[in-house]
């Protein structure tokens, strides 16, 4: 991709940006060109189970129009994980270098499908790139456009098989599929509907039902995601 194409920085640009923010700080990135994937889903998901494991202190960001997670936010009684306002991709460096100076060790930004200005920079900035991608063919596009862009950038990306359905074929190719584009967790989020239940409720599926297959499915996504970032960003990371 030429440095034209983008809408805000130049290609150089992003990359010196997202330099800045390689080491004592690591920041998850949920984003995909797929409206509906379940990015808002993993992302508070994501921060709920990140503390857990002892990675912390954790901030969210959310970084959509539509802002799903901030809804999920608000929806939510007693304990909250910090979320961190922004108000638009000017303010998206300052806000981190911000966080960063208060002491965060990961922050996870969610993001909308559009490509503008806003995901461009949260790309580059990102240690690692989450990509859901439901079994659709329109998702895959998508998701396999949102990680060339990002990888172009000089940040990796991981594809996450979600909303699938035990049994049916396409979700038996997608990890395949998914794979002829880049690396593919291990852990598939199967849909199930404890998920949006938890999700409506201001929760998250490993609240309402730690023992869960769901849970289940997504401390081992995590456990992968840890590993990861461990080999790209120099952190205290617990083992």
């Amino acid at each position: 991709m030429s440095e034209s194409a983008y809408y805000g920085l130049s290609e150089g640009e992003l990359r010196e940006l997202g330099q800045l923010y390689r080491a004592g700080l690591a920041i998850i990135a949920v984003a995909s060109g797929a409206a509906g994937s379940g990015k808002s889903t993993l992302a508070a998901s994501l921060a709920i189970q990140a503390p857990r494991a002892g990675l912390g202190p954790m901030v969210l960001m959310d970084a959509a129009r539509r802002g799903g997670l901030t809804q999920w936010w608000d929806r939510r009684r007693g304990q909250k994980p910090q979320l961190s306002s922004l108000g638009g991709a000017s303010r998206l460096a300052d806000t981190v270098e911000r966080l960063h100076g208060m002491g965060a060790k990961l922050i996870i930004i969610d993001t909308g499908p559009n490509m503008d200005d806003m995901v461009e920079q949260v790309l580059a900035m990102a240690s690692l790139v989450i990509i859901p991608c439901r079994p659709e063919r329109n998702d895959v596009f998508a998701a396999d456009m949102t990680s060339e862009v990002a990888q172009m950038l000089g940040t990796k990306t991981v594809f996450v098989v979600s909303s699938a359905i035990r049994g049916a074929r396409m979700s038996d190719q997608i990890a395949v599929e998914l794979a002829k584009h880049g690396t593919v967790a291990p852990a598939t989020l199967f849909r199930r509907p404890e998920v949006a239940q938890a999700i409506a409720k201001g929760q998250t599926v490993l609240e309402t039902d730690p023992e869960g297959e769901a849970a289940k499915e997504l401390e081992k996504l995590w456990e992968y995601i840890h590993g990861r970032l461990g080999k790209i960003v120099q952190l205290n990371f617990p083992g």
